[in-house]
């Protein structure tokens, strides 16, 4: 019998309609007050029938292979391209409403985007839930004769249509050769989830891409669209004028949601720590400076990419399960570790992993060597400490796990996963140009 990812995961939650919503209250459990979004791992809604969890693990970290060659394109030398990620590449689905009267909407939440755009009925290979604009009072096509309201040409936008509808049309290419193209217009953003209970407009007029077209490959899933978080004009996170978003990543095993919160920083703790956010010629992702990485008392450093046009740094990116490292530093991070690791016993490497282990203690996350990032803080170094969860991943069920980290083979530069981050509250200071870390926030509550 296969194995099927989203109904396992599905059998301890409820994954939210696809109509309407209602009011809710805000969960007694958060860690701190704000508005909020549920996010969910995006496995819950790829029906992918997985014969078990081994291809389960497969298939993400394929995902994860798509994905980090799409940014060791966009951090070459070469002109920056326009969002040409596979869209399944990303982690995480976050839940919303759109429109007045809502329509609710599962949206690909992604910090390597810089767009927004979902399904519009009439549409060609329509999701499961599509967004029907002449239901919503809140809907404005936008006028491509207006220059402030249409970009023009600048790569995703076309300008004016040719059939004199005064649609601003855009086109969004994926390397798998599908597209979504519509035009743009304004609509209402909002969250059941609010500070206070209750429903809040999140964004009054969000400039979105309306899609009559879909990538084919979305006939049937449950997400309709991307929710871009880049650090550009046109992203969702930009248009919101948020001064702050953070969330916990969780283990793709996790059947529970987050909660992604806008502007609404965790108190600081004991165990709290902050690192610049790296100002970039492209500004198409977050990166942050990680000067160096132990591996029990070893300190190996590492070197940030600096290239012609002066982008640096350790990119830090939703939809990137594992941490990958310029292939030299690889090597070596890898025999250190293994040396520390000899009273392991080793087993073959994988498709993804060269370094994997039988673990069957009970007490298997003594034996594994402490692994330490250290960052470049604002008056020294700080330092992330990771568990023996965020160094091993499990690789199907029979206690074979490897190393939790690859070599980049495209370019030489550095990403930090979130299998890395699972447990920690990772909050990006937007106004501040600063990216938080808090260790702890997260074991105090589920969200």
């Amino acid at each position: 019998m296969a194995f099927d990812a989203g109904q396992l995961l599905q059998e301890s939650i409820q994954v939210p309609a696809t109509t309407t919503t209602t009011t809710s209250t805000s969960s007694s459990s958060s860690p701190f007050q704000g508005n909020y979004i549920p996010v969910y791992d995006i496995d819950i809604f790829l029906k992918s029938g997985y014969e078990d969890y081994r291809s389960l693990i497969l298939f993400r970290l394929a995902r994860n292979a798509k994905r980090f060659e799409w940014l060791s394109t966009s951090l070459t030398d070469s002109p920056v391209v326009d969002i040409p990620y596979y869209y399944e590449s990303a982690s995480y689905v976050g839940i919303m409403d759109i429109g007045n009267p809502p329509q609710r909407a599962h949206l690909i939440i992604d910090t390597g985007s810089r767009f927004v755009w979902w399904d519009c009925q009439p549409c060609n290979n329509c999701p499961t839930f599509s967004y029907n604009p002449s239901r919503s009072s809140s809907y404005r096509q936008v006028d491509c004769r207006m220059e402030d309201e249409c970009p023009g040409n600048e790569g995703l936008f076309w300008g004016c249509d040719m059939d004199g509808n005064n649609k601003c049309e855009f086109k969004v290419m994926y390397r798998d050769s599908t597209e979504a193209e519509g035009f743009l217009a304004y609509e209402k953003v909002t969250t059941t989830h609010g500070e206070e209970g209750g429903d809040v407009v999140l964004v009054e007029n969000l400039r979105f891409g309306c899609a009559e077209k879909a990538p084919a490959s979305m006939i049937g899933k449950k997400f309709t669209g991307i929710l871009g978080f880049g650090p550009n004009t046109y992203s969702f996170i930009y248009q919101m004028n948020a001064t702050s978003f953070s969330f916990c990543p969780k283990s793709h095993t996790a059947s529970v949601a987050t909660s992604l919160y806008f502007n609404s920083l965790p108190i600081p703790d004991d165990f709290t720590f902050r690192t610049p956010l790296l100002q970039n010629i492209q500004p198409i992702y977050y990166a942050v400076n990680l000067t160096g990485v132990y591996v029990r008392w070893e300190f190996l450093e590492i070197k940030s990419l600096t290239n012609s046009d002066g982008r640096v740094g350790a990119v830090v990116d939703s939809g990137t399960s594992i941490s990958m490292f310029p292939l030299q530093f690889y090597n070596q991070f890898r025999d250190t570790f293994t040396r520390h690791s000899q009273w392991l016993s080793r087993l073959p490497g994988e498709q993804f992993f060269d370094t994997c282990y039988n673990i069957s203690s009970p007490e298997w996350y003594l034996e594994v060597p402490e692994i330490i990032f250290q960052f470049s803080g604002v008056t020294g170094h700080e330092v992330l400490r990771l568990d023996a969860n965020q160094i091993m991943m499990p690789i199907g069920t029979d206690g074979k796990y490897c190393l939790a980290f690859s070599p980049t083979k495209f370019r030489q530069f550095t990403l930090i996963g979130t299998w890395q981050l699972q447990g920690t509250r990772v909050s990006f200071d937007l106004a501040n140009q600063m990216l938080q870390f808090d260790p702890e926030n997260c074991k105090n509550s589920p969200s």
